[in-house]
């Protein structure tokens, strides 16, 4: 099966709420179709349409903390659409 290309995986913050000393951070990672070294087998393909994306969101008391929670929600996302296309 032949494999489709995404680019590195791009984190962002997109909101920062509550007070200084205590803040919530919201993060996004966003996986787009490119030719980088990330490669996935063709699972995406109904997914992914005129060079749409696929993302997620976590949020956390940290930067840091919010990515790995988006990335944890991406690697389940991939992990559904996987064993859908494989049944």
């Amino acid at each position: 099966m032949p494999k489709t290309q995404f680019d590195t995986p791009k984190y962002q913050e997109i909101k920062k709420v509550g007070p200084e000393h205590n803040p919530i951070f919201t993060v996004e990672v966003i996986i787009r179709p490119g030719s980088n070294k990330i490669g996935f087998e063709n699972v995406f393909n109904t997914y992914i349409i005129d060079n749409s994306f696929v993302s997620s969101t976590g949020k956390g008391r940290s930067k840091k903390i919010a990515g790995m929670k988006a990335a944890e929600t991406m690697c389940d996302i991939i992990d559904l659409l996987y064993t859908s296309e494989m049944m």
